[in-house]
């Protein structure tokens, strides 16, 4: 993931008796570049999956702290839209979602990377939030390069200590900042995600007086890799174009155990439209159920994620697939992302009599 500011500074200052000048200053900022590496993959809906974030945030912006206003010259360590060091970051985060509503949670921690070259110090930071966002199905005049959209709201807490100039301490810098950040994510269908932040504060408490947005915007890129592929996918012929896995609700409540394959696994995927991760799945899917001939590949829509069929089978998050054997008992029901756990539970479930 990569977050690209936009900073925007404007404040005015007494530079010599009865004659004031209004200071502006804006350009992009340090680019944060961030990774998260999942640390669980929750085969229940009432587990939250967990990762370790970490990354940088690399000097992209001006970290020039002297400025010429009305012909004199200032040093204003605090207008500069960078930093000018290459800082480590580090942090954890959670992820719990309710069919199209999901709950996510994050610590980060900004390490100072040191002096920069103009003999500032920026200190170490810690951030950390918690919100709520809500997916929604692409409207069809996007639906040529968007396969989704999110609208979210969070609460998100800064803190930092004093910096420093040239060694000495800036006492006009840190303290504490609380902000309301309402957002909207756009899912390509490339598996590149753009969002869009805007930054509210409702609450602070700095170190002196100090410039202070009313608001801020920030906007960037995400994109999430396949993990792994099914591992016979690039052994066998790919799955034709059209092979579509019959789907046998699409919101109406269906008794699974009337569409078993006799002698066969069979695996009901619940799944949503508006389901991202279903979409990065759906191609190995496919491709798994046309050449796997012990395996019958079978499809529910839970529509909003408020169904009957929701409802009948508890589905809080998808996608959720229900696994029989070969006798038409139940072997597994889970949450998953990964199709090799899968795959390896549906070797098991044909192995069991």
């Amino acid at each position: 993931m990569a977050l690209l500011p936009v900073r925007m500074i404007s404040a005015p200052k007494d530079i010599r008796p009865n004659e004031r000048v209004t200071r502006s200053f804006k350009g992009v900022g340090d680019i944060m570049v961030l990774g998260n590496y999942q640390l669980n993959f929750p085969e229940k809906a009432t587990h939250p999956a967990f990762a370790m974030q970490f990354g940088m945030r690399l000097p992209t912006g001006k970290a020039q702290p002297d400025h010429t206003w009305a012909g004199s010259l200032s040093r204003d360590p605090v207008l500069q839209t960078g930093y000018g060091t290459v800082d480590p970051l580090l942090g954890v985060s959670c992820y719990q979602q309710w069919g199209r509503t999901a709950l996510s949670a994050n610590a980060l921690a900004r390490l100072s990377g040191g002096e920069n070259r103009y003999g500032l110090k920026f200190s170490n930071e810690l951030q950390g939030g918690a919100g709520l966002s809500r997916s929604f199905k692409t409207p069809r005049a996007f639906a040529a390069f968007l396969s989704g959209a999110q609208l979210g709201v969070r609460i998100y807490g800064v803190k930092s200590g004093h910096d420093f100039d040239q060694g000495k301490i800036v006492s006009n810098t840190g303290g504490q900042w609380l902000y309301l950040l309402p957002s909207v994510n756009l899912e390509t269908k490339s598996g590149v995600t753009y969002f869009f932040q805007f930054q509210l504060p409702v609450y602070q408490n700095v170190n002196g007086g100090q410039l202070v947005a009313p608001y801020g915007f920030t906007t960037g890129i995400a994109f999430t890799p396949f993990r792994r592929k099914a591992g016979r996918e690039s052994a066998v012929q790919p799955a034709p174009v059209n092979y579509e896995p019959e789907v046998i609700s699409r919101g109406e409540k269906v008794e699974l155990t009337s569409h078993l394959a006799a002698g066969r696994v069979t695996v009901f995927e619940f799944y949503a439209d508006w389901c991202a991760v279903c979409r990065r799945l759906d191609a190995g899917l496919r491709q798994l159920a046309f050449t796997r001939q012990d395996v019958v590949l079978k499809r529910v829509n839970i529509g909003d994620g408020e169904t009957a069929v929701s409802q009948q089978y508890n589905i809080t998050a998808t996608p959720t697939f229900y696994v029989y054997g070969t006798a038409g008992s139940l072997f597994k029901a889970f949450v998953t992302d990964d199709l090799q756990k899968l795959e390896d539970a549906i070797k098991a479930a044909s192995l069991k009599p």
